[in-house]
């Protein structure tokens, strides 16, 4: 085996490394997007450490991974409660309604950084793309924001229609409220905590 080979050999491991950035690609990025690829390709074994070690290590995708199964556990928790002898139909609603309230939420809680409004209006070739992309945004936001208050609306009413004895709403309440905490909505934990004075004076 000579230099070649050995030159070959290397190269090849180097290949599928390069195809996982080139498969990572980012619009508008294209200098930084081709350095990442050459450089994972030729660079393949810092690359591979580098990869192995976000891989093993905990990071922010481990912590939604949690708070989502947290929030499915709070899901099975009301249904157990509410459901035990109600109809197939009643509890598709209520997961469509859960799902919706959830959906929207975590929705609004997720970060803007507006890269895909701005690369659609540098395709249009905008005369202004930064502000053009940032009256989108906002529009969006108000629209998600209409969505989610409605969305709110029909989940706290759903809790409160739920249970048919007071022990039982006092349970769902409670792990609505939980479900509030987790998706940070202030005006959700305050509607539910409402429901829950009244229901428990």
């Amino acid at each position: 085996m000579n230099v070649t080979d050995l030159i070959i050999i290397y190269l090849a491991c180097g290949s599928p490394f390069g195809v996982y950035q080139i498969t990572k690609r980012q619009p508008g990025r294209s200098t930084v997007y081709l350095v990442n690829v050459v450089s994972s390709f030729l660079l393949w074994p810092a690359f591979a450490i580098a990869l192995l070690i976000g891989r093993l290590s905990p990071n922010k995708d481990h912590g939604a991974a949690t708070r989502h199964n947290r929030i499915e556990d709070i899901r099975t928790g009301i249904e157990r409660i509410a459901f035990s002898g109600g109809t197939v139909s009643s509890l598709f609603e209520f997961r469509e309604i859960f799902y919706r309230f959830t959906g929207l939420l975590e929705a609004a809680n997720a970060p803007t950084g507006g890269k895909s409004t701005s690369v659609l209006y540098e395709i249009s070739n905008h005369r202004n793309k930064s502000l053009a992309s940032r009256c989108l945004d906002r529009r969006n936001r108000e629209r998600l924001a209409f969505h989610q208050t409605r969305a709110r609306n029909e989940f706290v009413d759903l809790i409160f229609h739920l249970a048919d004895s007071e022990s039982k709403r006092v349970e769902i309440v409670n792990l609505a409220l939980e479900l509030a905490g987790h998706l940070h909505d202030r005006e959700a934990a305050a509607d539910l905590a409402a429901l829950l004075t009244v229901q428990t004076s």
